[in-house]
């Protein structure tokens, strides 16, 4: 029967646009993800919140999105607002600190509080740096296909 002249032609054409992200890159966006979304709940219970909080609950949804799209691997929007966000991201994530009226330090000495501030932006280099790497001309969804 592989006579046959009907048979399925082959293909030696790869999808080089998906990569896989590993497991644990998905663990960790769920898991700031959860932590970004008791955030913004936190935002509304803080005594103080201001103007900066309502800023910062509006800037953590497209920073999740571009998080998501590395992540995933998908194409969401352009470039171009990929750059911006990552520095809105950067920039914001540094001022917010100088600019709120909240006081973040929940009855903290200060180095128990700038001890938790450190460990925090531990934990977000990588976010930071997958928001960098989703914004890069190099990232291999926006490369021009013909």
């Amino acid at each position: 029967m592989s006579d046959s002249p009907y048979s399925v032609p082959k293909s030696n054409l790869v999808n080089k646009n998906i990569i896989s992200r590993s497991i644990l890159w998905k663990i960790y966006f769920i898991i700031m993800a959860l932590f970004t979304l008791l955030g913004v709940i936190g935002f509304f219970s803080v005594e103080g919140m201001g103007v900066a909080e309502l800023i910062s609950t509006f800037l953590v949804i497209p920073g999740l999105v571009g998080f998501f799209g590395y992540i995933y691997s998908k194409k969401i929007l352009v470039r171009k607002i990929w750059i911006l966000n990552f520095y809105v991201q950067i920039i914001w994530g540094v001022s917010y600190y100088f600019v709120t009226t909240a006081d973040l330090s929940a009855d903290m000495n200060q180095q128990t509080y700038l001890l938790m501030n450190g460990i925090m932006w531990m934990i977000s280099i990588p976010y930071y740096f997958a928001l960098y790497l989703y914004s890069s001309k190099n990232y291999h969804l926006w490369f021009k296909t013909a």
